[in-house]
């Protein structure tokens, strides 16, 4: 559960964690608690991305530069984004540095690797992944041989090409894999092993691009990743 004091809101969030379940509940917090309206309402804005440019970056600036129409009204922006491009993180630190009054960001994204230190120290970063719905499932996928890993891939590509899932869910399940090998990294039976973790990360920042293939990617780590008991 997602735990911002209304009465000292910081002007930039960055929220780490599970998409659908946190746009819920920011949503939510800001009708309830900010008494901002997200429909309908012209000082509120939402952008989806799968990768976030510096045209994208550029737009949000040009948005937020302006006043807000209603009276000591709050402008809220909410973007969610698989992965934002090193221009396009430059481009938001000039915003982020001087932003509008009563402005207020709300990043949401499945990790913050990837994001430049200068961008992290500008915002106030909160990770719900303590309570990750994906654990069991990637305990599950790194204890099983390869055959039944790949049953798992194709399930999930399945469903998110039926939009039961979606690519951001794909990533989360990445982060959650990755948590895993993190613990046992140190075990690793081989430096063969060890490299697998490596290309691991590599591997989940290519899912950010335009037009990934989720269903290659995934059989790839499927076949390549230490079977983890």
């Amino acid at each position: 559960m997602l735990r911002i004091d209304s009465r000292k809101l910081h002007h930039a969030y960055c929220i780490v964690g599970e998409r659908e379940e946190i746009t819920s509940e920011l949503l939510e917090f800001f009708e309830k608690e900010l008494k901002v309206k997200t429909a309908g309402n012209p000082d509120f804005w939402r952008g989806e991305f799968d990768s976030l440019t510096i045209q994208d970056a550029r737009q949000i600036a040009e948005i937020q530069s302006k006043k807000a129409y209603g009276a000591g009204n709050k402008k809220i922006f909410l973007v969610l984004a698989n992965k934002i491009t090193r221009e396009a993180q430059n481009a938001l630190l000039k915003v982020l540095e001087e932003p509008t009054l009563d402005t207020h960001f709300f990043l949401l994204i499945s990790s913050t690797e990837g994001l430049l230190s200068t961008l992290k120290s500008r915002l106030f970063i909160i990770n719900t992944n303590g309570e990750n719905k994906w654990e069991k499932e990637a305990k599950e996928f790194l204890s099983s041989a390869k055959p039944k890993r790949l049953v798992s891939v194709k399930k999930m590509t399945d469903e998110i090409s039926d939009e039961k899932k979606t690519k951001a869910d794909a990533i989360s399940f990445l982060n959650a894999v990755e948590a895993i090998l993190k613990e046992k990294v140190g075990t690793l039976k081989s430096k063969e092993e060890a490299r697998s973790f490596e290309e691991l990360i590599k591997f989940r920042s290519y899912l950010g691009d335009q037009s990934p293939s989720v269903k290659m990617i995934l059989e790839h780590l499927a076949l390549i990743l230490p079977v983890v008991k």
